[in-house]
């Protein structure tokens, strides 16, 4: 464990193996890091090496362990997850329970369904709907208009 100074408690980050990636390891703090030598030196480190994250195309922190030499990215989450919670079922995804797809804690994250997920983005005003759709051709106005006009649909349709 790893000592990190807090003003109002001393908080110690747990770090456990990645099972399926040897010389892997996710914190308590949703980093991730290797013990693994760097570019084919023959000694492998004497301290962890923290991996770069990076953000995938939805904002979610990504990372590249390579296993038997092939490089796998997955997101942060999903390796602090099955490494603390165990490997989700068939059909489960990795909620952040508090709607920040940043906060890649083992508190934060739990397995779920898609409509848990669904569920939570919309609960915590992440989930995009309405106006916030950038490829609606109606806002919400339109809509109401349309659902009280006494017009037909193919009056509508042309105005």
């Amino acid at each position: 464990m790893t000592q990190h100074n807090s003003s109002a408690l001393d908080v110690y980050e747990e770090w456990r193996p990645i099972l399926w990636a040897e010389g892997y390891e996710v914190s308590s703090f949703g980093r991730v890091s290797s013990w693994r030598p760097l570019r084919n030196m023959a000694k492998p480190p004497t301290e962890r090496r923290l991996l770069r994250l990076t953000k995938d195309k939805d904002g979610y922190n990504t990372t590249t362990v390579y296993v038997g030499g092939l490089p796998i990215k997955r997101r942060v989450c999903r390796l602090v997850a099955e490494t603390w919670h165990g490997v989700g079922q068939d059909g489960c995804v990795v909620r952040h329970l508090d709607g920040s797809r940043n906060n890649d804690v083992p508190s934060n994250l739990a397995w779920g369904s898609v409509q848990d997920n669904s569920d939570d983005m919309l609960l915590h005003g992440t989930r995009i709907v309405g106006n916030r759709v950038n490829t609606s051709r109606l806002n919400e106005a339109d809509v109401v208009n349309v659902l009280a006009s006494p017009k037909g649909h193919s009056a509508l349709a042309r105005e």
